[in-house]
């Protein structure tokens, strides 16, 4: 459960964009170690598709300083945002061919379009997707996450 919260707050992290005032290790970087483990988000840090669990969405490009891991002892959790100019219906279907777990829902306001699905792993980890694209952009803003909780 608790990288099923992880893995939510991280994305909404993300998709509202987030700054610090921690001193980084590129620019834009905050990373952090501990004897439980270790986190980075910004600047250089980068997530893989093998960490997501999932695909990127062909021709999709990382955003640059939006991307964040966590590797503690009790949990992994991995996000990050990429951008496509295809519309969110095209990219939501992609991923439920990938995942059939992956069920989105819908919303719109004040011209922005939402999708947003969630699926729990046979492993017990959680992945999300959020597809969001505001009116009169070109981009399709693309935020993943996977996060899972450690074997006992």
């Amino acid at each position: 459960m608790k990288a099923l919260f992880a893995s939510l707050f991280l994305c909404g992290l993300l998709t509202v964009g987030c700054q610090s005032s921690e001193p980084a290790k590129t620019e834009g970087e905050v990373s952090i170690k501990t004897p439980e483990g270790q986190a980075a988000a910004g600047g250089s840090t980068s997530v893989t598709e093998e960490q997501l669990t999932i695909p990127f969405y062909p021709g999709s490009i990382e955003k640059a300083g939006e991307s964040m891991k966590v590797e503690m002892d009790t949990e992994k959790s991995y996000m990050t945002v990429r951008t496509s100019p295809d519309e969110p219906q095209k990219i939501a279907d992609f991923y439920t061919e990938k995942e059939p777990l992956l069920k989105f829902t819908k919303m719109e306001a004040d011209g922005t379009v939402t999708m947003m699905a969630m699926a729990e792993r046979p492993d017990g980890g959680k992945l999300s997707v959020v597809l969001t694209k505001k009116s009169g952009e070109a981009e399709t803003k693309i935020s993943m996450g996977y996060g899972i909780e450690a074997k006992k």
